[in-house]
């Protein structure tokens, strides 16, 4: 299972700067989303690519957007 520590934070870490970290992976993270969902969502794409090979994506898909989810609620516990 996953599991999540949070530690505080404030005195040991520049937050506006991770504040910017976390905005440029978010921005990776929405592309790549957006990318895999094209793919998933192109009939000829899920139809003639090997079973395999659909679930790997729609798996990857779960993954970015479960890093989505986490991106924003660090951002909000940051903000």
């Amino acid at each position: 299972s996953d599991v999540t520590i949070y530690l505080p934070i404030e005195g040991l870490l520049d937050i506006e700067a991770e504040i910017a970290r976390l905005k440029k992976e978010q921005e990776k993270v929405l592309s790549a989303i957006q990318r895999s969902e094209n793919m998933l969502a192109n009939e000829n794409f899920v139809q003639k690519a090997p079973p395999p090979v659909v679930e790997a994506e729609q798996e990857n898909l779960r993954e970015l957007l479960a890093s989505r989810e986490n991106i924003e609620e660090r951002l909000t516990a940051l903000q």
